[in-house]
């Protein structure tokens, strides 16, 4: 008889009348002084079809718990489902994160409730739902006084039945007294217990069975760890040798190749300094063809002069009583002279520029694969020391 009514009934499905509705907690509100006070939410049924407002009340987080034990007292197959847990410690300062996570679980808790086709419909949840504030608190006391009531007439009945049972024991002549429903209810529930207690007994023999093997497992679990501690530190150090020896050839090699960066960079620099050695002498060479230039430019004002003299020169040979082909013949000859003269000079200058521009491009040419070599043996020695 104990053991059916221990059964999980299944949770049936939701109400589809009740699947309109939805309930809403709102935020919460202080109500009294600063340490005596609670906290009281807004309840409100709301018509989804109407989208209107089918009744509003104001219920504390006692409220919900106090429904919540009359649920489980009252339909103890059922599967209630669970409501906020309690804290004392957020009762003087809770936090914001707290009331709305308590708000939450009170407004799915409810709903749960409500839409159930048996609990939903049960007087608890209407009365929750719909009662007014004081109305409400007047049928919480009514409850109270009713299970105190209750409690104590079950003490006095069963205080009764065990004088009863203690006097009849006690006289000799007294006939053996027949059982009432308490002494079958008590006989079924000490074989329940007698049976409970053989199962207890059995678990403990598995427990310390159990327990010993977890002891052996646990030993064998420690020597392992063991072995590996001491294979962990060997391998720790023979891991530590080679990082010590890879260490010193790697400082080796930087070192070798840092002595070989700085031999190139010495011998770059040195072919550096020649280059601006001979970029100076190309410069001096330049500046000297530049005053070479300007004598020339110098003879040619000079042609000049002798042309306007040997002008002068025909002038006066005219009026001495030269003859013509005198003064021709004299002409050419200055004019061969000019132009021989005027050859020269354009020789001189485009040999000096082809010169020039010869050796500058050597010697871009050499700077520029010198720097392209001492590129490529950085990227090497970078490369080995990676």
């Amino acid at each position: 008889g104990a053991s059916s009514s221990r059964k999980v009934r299944p949770v049936a499905s939701h109400d589809p009348k009740k699947a309109k509705f939805e309930i809403v907690v709102g935020e919460p509100e202080y109500v009294g002084e600063a340490i005596t006070g609670h906290y009281v939410y807004p309840i409100r049924v709301v018509n989804l079809q109407k989208d209107d407002l089918e009744s509003e009340v104001h219920r504390r987080f006692s409220d919900i718990d106090s429904l919540h034990s009359q649920l489980v007292a009252k339909f103890p197959g059922y599967i209630i489902p669970p409501i906020p847990e309690k804290s004392t410690l957020s009762k003087l300062s809770p936090s914001v994160e707290f009331l709305r996570s308590r708000r939450e679980g009170m407004q799915m808790f409810l709903m749960k409730i409500y839409t159930h086709p048996i609990l939903g419909s049960c007087e608890e949840v209407e009365k929750f739902i719909t009662l007014p504030n004081s109305a409400y608190n007047a049928y919480k006391t009514d409850i109270e006084s009713q299970k105190a009531s209750g409690w104590m007439s079950y003490f006095s009945s069963v205080s009764k039945q065990v004088s009863n049972s203690l006097i009849t024991a006690i006289s000799p002549n007294a006939a053996p007294r027949p059982k009432n429903d308490v002494d079958r209810v008590f006989d079924d529930y000490n074989d329940y217990f007698c049976h409970l207690d053989a199962q207890l007994q059995k678990l403990n023999t598995q427990s310390k069975v159990m327990l010993s093997r977890l002891e052996a497992e646990n030993a064998a679990f420690m020597n392992m760890s063991i072995l590996c501690h001491s294979l962990a530190k060997s391998e720790e150090n023979e891991v530590e040798d080679c990082y010590n020896k890879g260490s010193k050839v790697f400082e080796t090699l930087a070192k070798n190749s840092l002595d070989q960066m700085e031999k190139e960079r010495d011998q770059f620099d040195i072919q550096i300094r020649d280059i601006i050695n001979d970029v100076s002498a190309i410069r001096e060479a330049v500046t000297r063809r530049c005053t070479t230039l300007r004598d020339l430019e110098m003879d040619e004002r000079d042609l000049t002069e002798l042309r306007n003299q040997l002008a002068i020169r025909e002038s006066s040979l005219t009026s001495s009583g030269l003859t013509l082909d005198e003064q021709e013949g004299r002409v050419l000859s200055s004019q061969k002279k000019l132009e021989s003269m005027s050859r020269t000079i354009k020789e001189e200058i485009e040999n000096f520029q082809a010169s020039k521009d010869a050796r500058l491009s050597r010697l871009m040419g050499g700077y520029l694969a010198l720097q392209k070599s001492y590129a490529k043996e950085k990227y090497k020695i970078c490369e080995s020391c990676r």
